[in-house]
């Protein structure tokens, strides 16, 4: 498969207060009516050079920068990111933890029309001795530390899943 299909990795952990995605904000120094402006001589060059378009890479370039640009402009990306507006009684259900409120956010993806999600246990966002992959003392290690918030939070994605009506597309 090609770069197209490329996924977004969110890397920032959603049960962090100040939770965001960078990659759907604007770096400080551009601000949107510089972000206008550069899509603006974009269309210009690729208007006045039209063989340029005929490239195959520049035309899979062109696809990347619209798909970016309507990202970073999107409204309904940020509100689908926007795991803050979740009621407080829906991020206690599915567990106050990395892992909880990654399968929260996951559901809001799917709500807003992300047809796939992977949704890691694991790596940069939890703790070294969060792991599954166990070598010593694995069943303790998973009756008091890695089953009670797996249990809580699968549970509440499952509840949520059964519902027709928490799957529609709410920020449309």
């Amino acid at each position: 498969m090609s770069a197209a299909y490329d996924p977004l990795k969110v890397t920032a952990d959603p049960n962090n207060p100040a939770f965001s995605v960078e990659e759907l904000s604007l770096p400080a120094a551009i601000t949107s009516a510089r972000m206008d402006r550069r899509r603006s001589l974009l269309n210009t060059v690729e208007e006045d050079f039209p063989l340029i378009g005929e490239l195959p890479e520049i035309e899979r370039m062109s696809t990347y920068y619209q798909r970016a640009y309507q990202l970073v402009s999107s409204q309904a990306s940020r509100l689908a990111f926007a795991i803050d507006q979740e009621p407080a009684v829906v991020r206690d259900r599915y567990g106050r933890n990395t892992f909880g409120q990654s399968l929260l956010l996951a559901r809001r993806l799917v709500e807003a029309g992300v047809r796939l999600i992977t949704v890691y246990w694991g790596g940069p966002l939890n703790d070294p001795d969060d792991y599954w992959d166990t070598h010593r003392r694995n069943i303790a290690k998973q009756r008091d530390k890695l089953l009670p918030p797996f249990d809580q939070c699968l549970s509440a994605l499952l509840e949520d899943s059964s519902s027709a009506a928490s799957w529609t597309r709410r920020w449309s």
